[in-house]
């Protein structure tokens, strides 16, 4: 299995090791570089878990603006069409393609023909 074979691997390195602390050299065991790698990989996993749940979280807003955004549109356009009526002549309706609403002056909105 895989201790098996690190273990091999273990074995392989105590030539090395030996001499390496023989000469006085500093170095990092084998075994400390894989834990090193493995915790390295673990915290790139969790930094991507963290990044998707707060992607989740984050379209789930992006939803809720465009519900709100659409909303607020149908408002808007059922407003206009109100304007619409009132500054239509008494014999004539106009459609909402037939309005343009413009800011005004003193505020708000104004609408033309």
């Amino acid at each position: 299995g895989i201790n098996a074979e690190y273990m091999g691997y273990i074995e392989w390195f105590e030539p090395s090791e030996k001499a390496l602390i023989e000469a006085g050299r500093e170095f990092t065991h084998p075994v400390e570089e894989l834990k090193n790698i493995n915790e390295t990989r673990v915290n790139k996993l969790m930094e991507y878990h963290e990044l998707m749940t707060a992607q989740e979280h984050d379209d789930s807003e992006y939803a809720q603006e465009l519900a709100e955004i659409d909303r607020l549109r149908t408002l808007t356009a059922s407003g206009a069409d109100q304007i619409a009526r009132l500054t239509a002549g008494p014999n004539e309706s106009l459609s909402m393609n037939e309005v343009t609403l413009s800011p005004s002056l003193g505020g708000g909105y104004s609408a033309s023909r």
